[in-house]
């Protein structure tokens, strides 16, 4: 496994996504200070989990979301994604290519993902446990990580030992373990102390319990003598009622009739009115006729005196408009004059500036050419001075080069004989240390073969190993598991068993027989009660619990002579009642089902007595409880059944709900927790049959536990004969490779040397080259510039001349354009005043014109206007005269309709004084009734009060217990208050201390039987801990013996001497014991890391985490700036180590150090171009190199 890629986007520094692709070997990230650099091993310390601020360089989580700049607005979000090669499986999970994500939101959401699947933290941790990888181990390793090392608190630097020995997640469980014993200690402690607060309960509830059944018996004989004389009471009441309902039906009847001939009546007054109404209504309507007739001989008059006074103000208006029409047509006619004179004067004025335009462009035409050519004469005449000048120059540096050039000429010689007697030195050197190079190479390369080979027999070892152990702790979890439910079963069954020895559940009569009698004779005869005889179908047990109610519990015996004997007993004892089915006596019923079988079939229903398993003998006695009882699926159903056969049958439905013969329904909720006697017996059935399960379960697991321990220790005992074999191999193989090494350096020496005096030869060469034939040419140069000298200076003198003549023809022609330019200023302003009076006349006339169209456009509206007023006063008039003759015939029909509404209040009238009649005789009717509703209500209230009271005081069901068969003691109104007083005598009684003394008693013993249990689980798990402990302790000394060992070999050759070695502070404790680092190095006493200097401490360090990642290898490991502290000599020492690892192990390095740089294998530069935002650059140097 190794890093493939990094992706950021928006962390720190890093605005914009970036992407590093990684390969094996080393890669550098370089840069200036504050460009970022190390915000990548940030970025990647982050997205494998790091949850400390402080590690990250903030104060504040959200300080890694890119905070903005001047020009950028801040991110919302971070995000880092790694991409690990997997294809060796290394981590435990089915894909060749694992990408780890993390997000931070700015509103402080996180997302974790793997493959993009949202995850928690916890997961990424436990797939990274024990792999070098995680937050806490050594595959990011920066200044804050050797520091830890370097740390005078030796407690601190164990977590990286810790990760090296695989026991994190040994540890993990440990703690997990500890948590549940912890647990398990809180949880007896209180059990403890609950169970010595119930005992402190059970003895006042005993006595509260027997105080309760005296109370329950005085209240039985109450109840009984209240509902019967009550319901005595009841039955008179119901005689008085129907006497009164008969004789109110009578007066209601004669009532009837009277109100037919009322309602006549009532209805004759009803008619009239209405036809009043109606009248009223039409004589209404007429008057309103009459009133909007005379509105509109009103509005035309006044519309007629408006229209008059309209018309004289038009007739004003329009002589008006006549008088201002023919002021401004004079006015018009002086204007158009005035206009015609000034375009005449206007044409005259252009074409006078025409002409002297025509000659001032020529004369500017001619100047312009002119001044070109003196341009171009001056220009020329400057070009040639400077040439001059520069041939001067020139010629003085010929002349000088000519002498230096034969002193050089001799000395470059020399210096190429020399050179060439070197070169043939190396390259024989060079060609000998070949030879022996190649020899030593092979045999390196021969055992680098080997022990790859064992490299991957060891990592096949170790993954199997990590499988096995993984796969062995997951069967020991579930076995711990199955352990815990079975003891969890058992309890229950104990329990459950407890209660059906106890009889738990059984009437007082039933239970002193079963339990207490056996000492008697006719207890031998007893066969059990009818639950223990019978074996119900699973599912039905409520619906049977039901249908037999209290019959469950009646005893099935042999003979009618034992019977009697029982119950003598019972006598006897004073211990309660009990129902007895002789065998002898008892009949099987008539079993009518037979008859409606169609029916049961249609709706899946069955007999009851199909669902149960018993004895032949016993059947008689189960068709007597149950010949009768139908099971229905449903309620819904029971009804409908019920409807279609004899009502003798009772059915039942699975749910408990009850369809009893006659018709009555009972059901609702049912205690599921409160198991009936049926149902206790399957419960215990079921529990037993899952206990065996679980017991399969857990010897499977056993067994298949005890088959891995034997695989790990056979693979652990390959992979520590491997790992013997491949260290001879490192030692021969380190020392061939110091060989390689320093052969290789000899070589390369001799090379650079070789090629510096190569390219030093070539150099001379070509310049010896130059100089030969620079002399020949420099004498015919120096001749030839001298003649050009000479041209030079004659045209010069020449053009000088040229120039002066023609700047005095220039200058005349200035003068003659500047006068022409006069003369046509001042006629183009004359041209402009003209041009602006004919502007102001035009606009002046066209005003004119507008103002006279709008007074003639207004004279016409006037007079259209007038006419129309006048046509409007003609068409009024004659409408006035056609409303007056409607208003006349108006009048008249007003009058007709007041004498027809006289008449209808006479006939209303004497309709009213007949309805007062009625009105008085209903009254007496309605009193007599009145009267007996009163008397019915008392009755049916003094009923209601006394049913009231029977439901209040006992049950809705009441009924049920009245026997009108009983036989009513004279005094019973007395007897039933003194059996009142007697209770009340009793004091308050606490009716649920009954039942509440058996669950307390209950309790108390499920509780006890859970402490014990939970002993037991205390005790494994001491025991669990125990072996973990010698797991860590066993994994951690021996990976801390391996990491001593390297760590001495690494620091001999990192100092090219001295000693160095750890030790734990406190052998005794491998657990807790700091870890203390000594070192030596050479010519210096052995003493303790904090002496040394700050090289001496860093060096020891990275020797340190060398052989931590020789021991157990990270599958990358990210350096950041660890060489910031060391010299160039201990630099180039760290190169070399980091070029050997790197064979075998990925390396990220930050770093600003040359000798570092110079072993990576690619670079990644950052920079800061935009201020605040990192921007990456890539160089792959193998690519660069080929």
């Amino acid at each position: 496994m190794y890093l493939k890629r990094l992706e950021i986007m928006g962390f720190k520094s890093f605005a914009d996504k970036i992407k590093l692709e990684f390969m094996p070997g080393v890669t550098g990230v370089v840069g200036p200070n504050g460009s970022g650099k190390s915000n990548i091993a940030d970025a990647l310390r982050w997205v494998l989990g790091e949850q400390s601020v402080k590690n990250l360089r903030g104060s504040k989580m959200d300080d890694v979301i890119f905070a903005g700049t001047e020009q950028r607005k801040p991110l919302s979000l971070a995000e880092v994604t790694m991409v690990l090669d997997n294809s060796d499986n290394s981590l435990p999970v089915d894909f060749t290519e694992v990408s780890i994500t993390r997000k931070l939101f700015r509103s402080g959401e996180s997302e974790y993902l793997i493959n993009k699947s949202q995850v928690r933290l916890k997961d990424i941790l436990d797939l990274f446990y024990d792999t070098g990888l995680g937050k806490e181990a050594y595959s990011v390793i920066g200044q804050g990580k050797i520091d830890s090392i370097l740390s005078v608190k030796a407690e601190e630097r164990r977590a990286v030992f810790e990760e090296a020995a695989g026991i994190i997640k040994y540890k993990s469980r440990k703690q997990v373990a500890e948590k549940k014993l912890g647990d398990t200690d809180h949880n007896l402690l209180r059990l403890q102390d609950i169970l010595t607060e119930l005992q402190t309960q059970l003895t006042p509830l005993e006595s509260q319990a027997a105080l309760a059944q005296k109370y329950l018996k005085i209240k039985a004989k109450l109840t009984e003598l209240e509902i019967n004389y009550y319901g005595s009471l009841l039955e008179n009441y119901d005689f008085k009622l129907e006497e009164l309902k008969r004789s109110k039906e009578e007066w209601e009847r004669n009532f009837q009739d009277f109100e037919g001939q009322e309602s006549i009546i009532e209805s004759q007054v009803e008619e009239a009115r209405l036809l009043l109404l109606n009248q009223d209504d039409r004589l209404s309507g007429l008057n309103e006729d009459f009133y909007r007739i005379q509105n509109r001989i009103d509005k035309y008059t006044e519309q007629i005196n408006s229209l008059t006074a309209k018309s004289e103000d038009l007739q004003t208006q329009i002589a008006e408009c006549q008088n201002d029409l023919d002021v401004y047509a004079k006015r018009k006619e002086a204007v158009v004059l005035e206009l015609k004179t000034l375009e005449q004067e206007i044409v005259s004025v252009k074409d006078k500036l025409s002409a002297e335009s025509s000659i001032l462009a020529e004369l500017e035409r001619e100047l312009n050419e002119h001044q070109d050519l003196i341009r171009g004469l001056e220009t020329e005449e400057q070009n040639l001075k400077t040439e001059f000048i520069e041939v001067l120059n020139e010629i003085a540096s010929l002349k000088n080069n000519a002498n230096s050039a034969s002193l050089k000429r001799e000395f470059l010689h020399k210096q190429i004989n020399d050179c060439a007697k070197k070169i043939d030195y190396f390259t024989n050197q060079i060609l000998e240390l070949e030879t022996e190079l190649q020899a030593k190479e092979n045999s390196a390369a021969a055992v680098v073969d080997q022990i790859n080979h064992l490299h991957h027999v060891q990592a096949d070892c170790a993954a199997k190993i990590i499988n096995i152990e993984e796969e062995l702790s997951s069967i020991e979890s579930k076995n711990l598991d199955w352990k815990e439910r079975i003891r969890g079963l058992e309890s229950k069954i104990g329990l459950l068993e407890e209660m059906e020895k106890g009889f738990q559940g059984y009437f007082q009569g039933v239970k002193v027989l079963l339990a207490e009698a056996s000492n008697q004779p006719f207890y031998r005869y007893i066969r059990g009660i009818v639950a223990d005889l019978i074996k119900v179908k699973p599912g039905m047990e409520l619906a049977i619990e039901t249908a037999l109610g209290s019959s469950l519990q009646n005893i099935v015996i042999e003979h009618d002579q034992h019977a009697q004997a029982a119950i003598a007993y019972l006598k006897r004892q004073g211990k309660g009642r009990a129902t007895f089915l002789p065998l002898n006596l008892v009949t099987a019923r008539e079993n009518k089902t037979n008859q409606y079988q169609g029916v049961l079939r249609q709706y899946s229903c069955q007999s009851a007595l199909a669902l149960l398993q018993f004895e032949p003998e016993y059947g008689p006695v189960l068709n007597y409880l149950l010949g009768n009882t139908i099971v229905a699926p449903d309620l819904d159903t029971a009804v409908r059944i019920s409807a279609k056969i004899d009502k003798s049958f009772r059915i039942v439905t699975p749910e408990g709900d009850l369809v009893n013969p006659g018709g009555s329904i009972t059901g609702g909720s049912v205690d599921k927790r409160r198991l009936g006697l049926l149902s206790r017996k399957r419960e215990i059935e079921d529990l037993k049959k899952e206990k065996n399960e679980s017991q399969a379960f857990l010897d499977k697991g056993i067994q298949t536990a005890q088959e891995m321990r034997i695989k790990l220790q056979e693979m652990t005992r390959e992979l520590e004969l491997s790992k013997k074999e491949e260290q001879a191999l490192q030692l021969k193989k380190t020392s061939l490779e110091r060989e390689v090494q320093t052969i290789t350096q000899n070589i390369d020496r001799a090379k650079q040397e070789q090629s510096v005096y190569q390219a030093q030869m070539e150099e001379l060469k070509a310049e010896s080259g130059q100089f030969d034939l620079g002399a020949e040419t420099i004498q015919s140069q120096i001749a030839s510039k001298e003649t050009l000298l000479n041209e030079i200076d004659a045209r010069v003198n020449e053009l000088a001349a040229q120039i002066r003549a023609a700047n005095l023809e220039k200058d005349e022609k200035v003068r003659k354009i500047s006068e022409l330019k006069s003369a046509l200023s001042a006629g183009s302003q004359e041209e402009q005043g003209k041009i602006s009076l004919r502007e102001r006349l035009g606009k002046q006339l066209e005003e004119l014109d507008a103002y006279l169209v709008s007074i003639n456009h207004k004279k016409e509206q006037l007079t259209l206007e007038q006419s129309r007023s006048q046509n409007l006063i003609t068409e009024l008039n004659l409408k006035i005269e056609a409303e007056k003759e409607s208003l006349n015939s108006q009048e008249e029909l007003i009058a007709s309709a007041k004498r027809d509404k006289d008449e209808v209040l006479l006939k209303i009238k004497e309709l009213e004084t007949k309805q007062r009649s009625f009105r008085r005789k209903s009254n007496e009717f309605q009193n007599q009734l009145h009267k007996l509703d009163l008397a019915l209500n008392q009755i049916q209230l003094e009923k209601e009060n006394i049913i009231s009271n029977l439901t209040d005081d006992y049950d809705p069901d009441w009924r049920a217990k009245y026997n009108p068969a009983y036989e009513m003691p004279e005094n019973a109104k007395d007897l039933i208050e003194q059996l009142k007083s007697d209770l009340k005598e009793l004091g308050p009684v606490n009716l649920a201390s009954i039942e509440d003394y058996e669950q307390v008693k209950q309790r108390y013993e499920f509780l006890w039987n859970q402490s014990q249990d939970l002993i037991k689980a205390k005790e494994s798990l001491e025991k669990v801990i125990k072996e973990i402990e010698g797991t860590i302790t066993k994994r951690f000394t021996e990976t801390f013996q391996q990491i001593k060992k390297e760590f001495t070999k690494l620091f001999a050759e990192l100092f090219n001497g001295g000693n160095a070695d750890l030790f734990l502070i406190d052998p005794e404790q491998p657990l807790e014991s700091g870890i203390e680092i000594v070192a030596q190095p050479p010519g210096k006493k052995l003493q303790s890391l904090s002496l040394l200097s700050g090289g001496e401490r860093a060096m020891t360090a990275i020797a340190l985490l060398f052989a931590i990642l020789t021991v157990k290898p990270s599958p990358f490991c990210i350096l950041d700036e660890i060489d910031a502290t060391l010299d160039e000599v201990n630099v180039q020492r760290f190169s070399r180590l980091l070029e050997l690892f790197s064979q075998k192990l990925q390396f990220i390095v930050v770093t600003h150090r040359r000798g570092t740089m110079e072993v990576a294998n690619a670079l990644y530069g950052v920079t800061m171009e935009e201020h605040g935002v990192s921007k990456l650059v890539s160089l792959d140097l193998n690519q660069k190199v080929g």
